[in-house]
Order: structure tokens, then C-alpha cells, then sequence
């Protein structure tokens, strides 16, 4: 699942239309879905039983390494000030119950809202992937 810019309605990929055809197609409505999306139990219920189907097509399924719940989640895009961390840790151990319901096997992918603070509880066949662009951070890179 990738969050880029969260929907086709934004100029981005990811999230399906009809999540967020009440908010404008603009940069403001992008903020405003993704907000809303951190705080909707029923979105996140929607997403669980997406990651939970895909699991069982896959369980048995030797070429599948395993599963990235969330490319990139960037929640600082939020309107909403309180969001944190806590909130991606919180929505990846509802994904992992409904994905290890149906697949016990298969590694399951997690990358940080926030790579330096997380405190996310790491268990078996569960690997933290962040996304480190050198470059994005300063203009050079120093080892």
C-alpha cells in the first residue's frame, strides 16, 4: 500500500476514490483525508480487511517474501497537531492481528512514521524497513 500524496484525486496513488471524494482536489483536501484517515476507526477497519484478504490469497504462497503494510507513512501532512507516531504503531499491530489471523508465516514489512523514536514492539517475522534518502536531509552525505 503507498500513501503518496494518498489518492488519485490528489495527483497521487494509494488510497481508493471513494474514501475521499468529499474533500477538494487540492493540497488542503489531501490534509485533510489523511488526517482523517489516522482518527476514522471504520477506514482503518477497511484497510485491516484489505491487508487480511491479501494475506489469505498469499498465506501458502512460497514467491510472496512478505508484507509492507504502509509505504512512507507520513502523518506530519496532518491537520490535525496531536498525531504522532503512536498513531502508525497503533493502526501496523490492528493490520498485523488481521494479517497473522490468515498468515502466520510471512514477514511482515513496517516502516516508521518516525525512524529515530519509534517504540514499536519487534516480534517474529516482523522487520523494520525505513525508507533513508541521504540526500533529502542535506546536500551531502557523510558516512
Amino acid at each position: 500500500m503507498h500513501q503518496f500524496k494518498w489518492a488519485r484525486r490528489f495527483d497521487g496513488s494509494g488510497v481508493p476514490d471513494w474514501t475521499v471524494q468529499q474533500y477538494a482536489p487540492n493540497e488542503a483536501g489531501m490534509r485533510q483525508a489523511i488526517s482523517n484517515f489516522w482518527i476514522n476507526s471504520t477506514l482503518q477497519a477497511h484497510f485491516c480487511q484489505a491487508w487480511s484478504e491479501i494475506a489469505r490469497i498469499y498465506a501458502n504462497e512460497p514467491a510472496i517474501a512478505g508484507y509492507d503494510i504502509l509505504n512512507e507513512p507520513w502523518i506530519y501532512t496532518s491537520v490535525i497537531p496531536y498525531l504522532n507516531a503512536k498513531h502508525v504503531d497503533a493502526l501496523y499491530l490492528k493490520v498485523i492481528n488481521s494479517i497473522r489471523a490468515v498468515d502466520p508465516n510471512h514477514i511482515i514489512f513496517l516502516e516508521p512514521a518516525n525512524m529515530y523514536s519509534s517504540k514499536f514492539p519487534v516480534k517474529d517475522n516482523i522487520v523494520w524497513s525505513p525508507h533513508f534518502y541521504p540526500l533529502s536531509f542535506a546536500p551531502t552525505y557523510r558516512p
